[in-house]
């Protein structure tokens, strides 16, 4: 699989792991939102925080965050 795919293999695994009631650790989600950034999707890092940010169960820690604002900001690379 090519690096560009992974963050598409990350998201179906929290997807998997919710569908058979697993809840996705904090390490778990924030490796999706790293996988996100490195393939430019910052949105869906985001989006991806935010449902941590809704579920008391995962809050994001340090790692989670830095991995968010890491997205964004090499999607801003990116575009600029």
């Amino acid at each position: 699989m090519s690096r560009s795919g992974q963050w598409q293999a990350a998201l179906d695994l929290l997807a998997q792991m919710s569908k058979i009631g697993l809840i996705p650790g904090v390490e778990a989600s924030s490796a999706a939102i790293t996988a996100c950034g490195e393939a430019g999707q910052p949105k869906e890092a985001l989006k991806l925080l935010d449902d941590m940010k809704q579920q008391s169960s995962t809050p994001p820690n340090e790692i989670t965050y830095n991995a968010a604002m890491t997205a964004c900001a090499k999607s801003y690379q990116v575009l600029n």
